[in-house]
């Protein structure tokens, strides 16, 4: 927290990236959750999340500015293993649906079908609202985009990526459990609000 944008050392493949981002905030004066990858003293690779928020004064003049950034190594590490375990469905911690063009969910796993169920669905029928209309929405656009989806369910949160798959007539869909990042970022966003809400000179 609090680093100056220039003086972090930058992993190789976030140098394009970062001085962008620093030419945003000279323009901007703010830098809302991006993702960059940083190198510590001892040579280690650390996935952070970078924020950038800066009070001016009554002239347009810099007064100070917060950077702050999360280290987002775990949940990197985390969406890698959820890509590898998508290919074995039935042995994923997370959820894993299938959904085809016309709405109806065909396949999920052990995980999904107690979210299913919560959501007042389960394989072999319509899927849930927020599900059915994604998906229904991008066969009918005969679209291969990926989209994320974010679903509060209980006192979780979820994030879904929706995949449809080119010339099969349905989307798989993968859950992850994303309630304490949520609440990271929340903390990251009251603390960037600080300097301008401080009433204080």
């Amino acid at each position: 927290i609090g680093k100056p944008l220039l003086t972090t050392i930058y992993a190789p493949s976030s140098f394009k990236k970062a001085k962008t981002l620093f030419l945003k905030w000279k323009e901007t004066g703010n830098i809302q959750n991006e993702e960059l990858q940083i190198k510590t003293k001892n040579g280690k690779l650390i996935d952070v999340l970078l924020n950038v928020n800066t009070l001016y004064d009554n002239n347009g003049k810099v007064l100070s500015s917060i950077s702050i950034q999360l280290d987002i190594t775990k949940r990197k590490k985390a969406e890698k293993e959820i890509e590898g375990l998508s290919r074995f469905p039935s042995e994923n911690p997370n959820p894993v649906f299938r959904i085809n063009k016309e709405g109806k969910v065909i396949y999920s796993n052990l995980v999904g079908i107690k979210q299913l169920k919560k959501l007042k669905s389960n394989v072999n029928q319509k899927a849930p609202k927020v599900f059915y209309d994604t998906v229904t929405k991008l066969f009918k656009e005969k679209s291969t985009r990926v989209e994320t989806l974010n679903i509060h369910l209980g006192d979780k949160d979820y994030e879904y990526v929706v995949n449809p798959v080119k010339n099969t007539g349905y989307a798989n869909l993968y859950g992850m459990d994303v309630t304490k990042q949520k609440k990271c970022q929340e903390e990251i966003s009251n603390l960037a609000k600080f300097p301008s809400e401080n009433l204080n000179p």
